[in-house]
């Protein structure tokens, strides 16, 4: 199976919710800012799109895991699936 027809559907609804839940946060007053110990910025809609991949994918039981903005500072394991076409 190519990995288009495996995550294709999947990621396609991922960036269309992403793209929804962005939009909402761009240009809003008062969205929270938080930073990491580099200094970059991690914002409410940061947060709000991962959790929102991170149960899309859950619910998918597909083996797949969310490498998100967070991820280098946290330093944790994550499986990125290997294009197989």
């Amino acid at each position: 199976m190519s990995y288009r027809a495996e995550y294709g559907s999947l990621l396609e609804d991922i960036a269309k919710d992403a793209d929804v839940i962005a939009m909402k946060y761009f240009r809003a007053d008062g969205m929270r800012v938080d930073r990491k110990s580099d200094g970059t910025a991690v914002t409410q809609a940061d947060r709000a799109v991962e959790e929102m991949a991170r149960a899309k994918v859950a619910a998918s039981g597909l083996a797949l895991d969310v490498l998100a903005k967070r991820w280098v500072e946290h330093k944790a394991s994550r499986r990125v699936p290997r294009r197989r076409d």
